[in-house]
């Protein structure tokens, strides 16, 4: 089952299955823990805006780690934002554009 997400023009995510709203670092770890795929379109036009809302949602979340990794204690490890294999799966997710 793929999530269906609707993108409205005040910047606003609707998961429509669960009629919930989401933040950018809400969806990344939707797409990081979802099974199968995600489509994000907009609201107005019906266009499918996955990849550019993907895009920022894990640009989000790679800022909320740099930003974290300032608050925490010298010599406290921290984890990655991704591992290779969680980066490589949420690429997957992207669905592929056919060439016009």
């Amino acid at each position: 089952m793929s999530a269906q997400i609707k993108k409205y023009a005040n910047r606003k995510l609707h998961l429509v299955g669960d009629s919930k709203y989401l933040s950018m670092l809400e969806l990344s770890d939707l797409a990081a823990n979802e099974k199968d795929s995600i489509q994000v379109v907009c609201d107005r036009t019906g266009q499918d805006i996955t990849l550019e809302t993907l895009s920022r949602a894990l640009c989000e979340r790679l800022k909320a780690y740099r930003d974290e990794s300032r608050f925490l204690e010298t010599g406290r490890a921290k984890s990655l934002p991704f591992s290779p294999s969680e980066l490589t799966r949420l690429m997957a997710l992207v669905p592929s554009r056919k060439k016009v």
